[in-house]
């Protein structure tokens, strides 16, 4: 089956990971299906047709990759499967997730430039919008700020 592997590693000795991946029947090269032409792949990316199954091809790209760095990175492609090894998760509070929760939020938030005081009306007389769930109105926090504009 006709996979592709990329392998990154952290001490750079890509010239050894080479080395070793062609050892284990990984190419450097591949033959691009639109054109039919042979071109390089990019740096530390691999392709191979000597394994089964993308689990074998990935397996075999550990089996490299962990002689040059205990620490690789590798994902192998093949087929409809996209197998990773050594690849960090996603963590749940990401980037994105952030900006949904900022969405829900009761405080006002920067937008364009200017607060959005409008989204959030003001209560108690807050020109900071209205006071989050979890904390009370008569909070030592909130009265100081309340007292404060």
């Amino acid at each position: 089956m006709r996979c592709t592997a990329r392998v990154e590693i952290h001490d750079n000795e890509y010239s050894l990971l080479h080395e070793l991946m062609e050892a284990a029947s990984f190419s450097r090269t591949a033959v691009d299906s639109s054109t039919g032409k042979k071109v390089h792949m990019p740096n530390a990316s691999y392709a191979t047709d000597a394994y089964a199954t993308p689990r074998a091809a990935l397996l075999a790209a550990i089996g490299a990759a962990l002689r040059v760095d205990m620490r690789a990175e590798i994902v192998v492609s093949g087929g409809d499967q996209i197998l990773t090894y050594g690849c960090r998760e996603v963590e749940e509070n990401s980037f994105g997730n952030i900006i949904a929760l900022m969405a829900q939020s009761t405080v006002p938030v920067p937008s364009g430039g200017f607060y959005d005081f409008f989204r959030n009306q003001p209560e108690k007389g807050s020109a900071f919008g209205t006071v989050p769930v979890s904390e009370s109105a008569h909070s030592p926090f909130w009265e100081a700020l309340l007292k404060a504009k």
